[in-house]
């Protein structure tokens, strides 16, 4: 007879799975309560604890399915207002958002799905799977998968900001590495194990406990010490949310008339009560205009009342003339001269920034969102692009790019979906970035989460580069983020109302240990656990 844990599997075999699948409902809830954040600031490091215990021991196949089901749950409740954006940013139908939002958590989900697969592999040659390589084996697969939107479990600590500052050796993902080994090591002290063992990971478990928040404390003394130094410089910038409803318009007839106007008044407003800052940010929002059809006397007139350059969103166009033959006039006497005609080459998302009364510096987004902006992959498949894409499409910009202010000041610009990737604000500030700046219109996900699983992503850039960020959005959750990850007091806006901030925040002149490697010590993650399985495997055989 067959044996699972010392039981008959034919007689518990759906009791097992039923236990399997509360386990994942219990750990997906809970996640859920932690995302973007909790009432509980250490609730992400025991949410998983469930998920854990219910793959400990399993076969690969059992560990691949839970895995896929675990990670798709985790991607659908923390990020169920994808249906929202899919209905009103893309235009789409009820059901194809819903077959969308399914289809996007599934592919989501399978890095979660093939480190179960590991995982079980693992248990089954040689000794069960510990604590380190469960949590190994996640953060790795979850780090280098190409998901189609940015995101982690790791955002459910942006709040507690002495444990987020591990980000500066190593990223968001490193952050990650914490969050997953603490639920490891909880799942095996809960776990029907040896006492010696037992002891053993609630050891580690404390260690950790000790050392993570214990540099956290270590750096933000070191980041405030240096922000009392007179030779520290600092940027002021203010941001501007005008709160413009947005509209969706399927068929695109009516154009949208231009959002500058909300945004003039409510600048000129708030120049009326504040000093001169280093830069005005506007966010994205509905309505933006071309960028070769806007009111510059408007806006020279809103620069010099402020005294500061205003940084905007604006669409390109790009165009190239059609030939035209001539036509033949119809009594068949004589050719007409050819109206000639305009062809769109290329239409990019890009940020203008205004100084002196005129534009001469633009950025062109380089990270564009699939489906909202451009068909992945729709490049090498037309029929893809045709399916599902739309008549007009982003280009790709060229790059990371820096944009220069007073006082030696440079800043490097993230429209909305680029906040989300470390490569993108490593790049910058390899060229010389001092702060970051982004904008983002969240309002199209309706749901408040959305927006704020957006501010998290762009605090973890803060921590990683040591550099300010200054969010501005059109609806709610921006804010003035210093380098330690601590968002300024006052400065997060609140939903749905027309505000403004402005803040002072440190450059640090510093380079973190991120800045200078990157993802290497995923390497020397993956390494470690080879030489782990590869030694446990040798154990198991010579005992054999």
């Amino acid at each position: 007879m067959s044996f699972f844990h010392g039981f008959p599997i034919h007689s518990l075999y759906h009791t097992s799975d039923l236990r399997h699948c509360l386990a994942l409902l219990l750990a997906a809830g809970l996640l859920g309560l932690s995302l973007p954040s909790g009432p509980l600031f250490w609730l992400p490091l025991a949410a998983l604890i469930p998920f854990f215990l219910a793959l400990r021991g399993c076969q690969p196949a059992k560990g691949y399915a839970l895995g896929w089901a675990g990670g798709s749950l985790f991607w659908l409740i923390s990020t169920f207002w994808m249906y929202s954006g899919c209905r009103e940013l893309m235009g789409w139908s009820v059901p194809a958002s819903l077959i969308a939002t399914l289809l996007f958590v599934l592919y989501q989900g399978l890095p979660y799905g093939l480190a179960g697969l590991v995982c079980g592999i693992a248990n089954r040659y040689g000794k069960t799977a510990g604590p380190f390589f469960t949590a190994g084996i996640f953060t790795l697969f979850i780090a280098i998968w190409p998901g189609l939107c940015p995101g982690s479990p790791a955002i459910s600590l942006y709040t507690w900001t002495r444990a987020i500052q591990i980000a500066d050796i190593g990223g968001m993902h490193f952050v990650l590495f914490f969050m997953l080994l603490s639920n490891a090591f909880l799942a095996e002290i809960l776990s029907p194990s040896p006492c010696k063992e037992k002891i053993r990971n609630f050891t580690f478990f404390i260690l950790l406990l000790c050392l993570v928040p214990g540099y956290g404390s270590l750096r933000l003394h070191q980041l405030k010490t240096l922000e009392i130094s007179q030779s520290e410089s600092h940027i002021t910038v203010r941001t501007i949310q005008p709160n413009i409803p947005f509209k969706t318009d399927f068929l695109n007839k009516n154009l949208r008339q231009s959002n500058h106007p909300a945004l003039i008044q409510l600048t000129e407003k708030s120049s009326q009560h504040l000093t001169p800052p280093d830069l005005i940010l506007w966010p994205e929002g509905p309505g933006t205009p071309a960028c070769d059809n806007l009111d510059m006397q408007a806006l020279a007139r809103t620069e010099k009342t402020s005294g500061s350059p205003i940084l905007f969103t604006c669409t390109e166009y790009h165009y190239r003339l059609k030939e035209q033959k001539s036509l033949i006039n119809p009594e068949g006497s004589e050719r007409l001269t050819a109206v000639p005609m305009r062809e769109l080459t290329a239409m990019y998302n890009s940020m203008a920034l205004l100084k002196n009364g005129q534009i001469k510096e633009f950025y062109r987004k380089t990270r564009l969102v699939p489906f909202g902006e451009a068909t992945p992959f729709g490049e090498h498949l037309p029929i893809l692009k045709k399916l599902v894409g739309k008549p007009y499409e982003f280009h790709r910009g060229p790059g990371p790019a820096l944009l220069s202010l007073q006082g030696n000041l440079q800043v490097q610009p993230l429209i909305c979906f680029e906040s989300g990737f470390p490569d993108i604000s490593r790049s910058g500030v390899a060229l010389g970035a001092d702060a970051f700046v982004t904008v983002a219109n969240d309002g199209w996900f309706v749901h408040e989460k959305a927006a704020e699983l957006h501010l998290g992503l762009a605090l973890f850039r803060a921590v990683e580069q040591r550099r300010p960020m200054i969010r501005g959005t059109n609806t709610g959750m921006g804010a003035h983020i210093a380098a330690t990850g601590e968002i300024k007091d006052g400065t997060k806006t609140p939903m749905d109302q027309a505000t403004f901030r402005q803040a002072s925040l440190h450059v640090p002149d510093v380079k973190t240990p991120y800045q200078m490697m990157g993802n290497i010590w995923l390497w020397v993650l993956t390494f470690i656990l080879i030489m782990t399985r590869y030694s446990s495997l040798r154990k198991t055989a010579e005992f054999v």
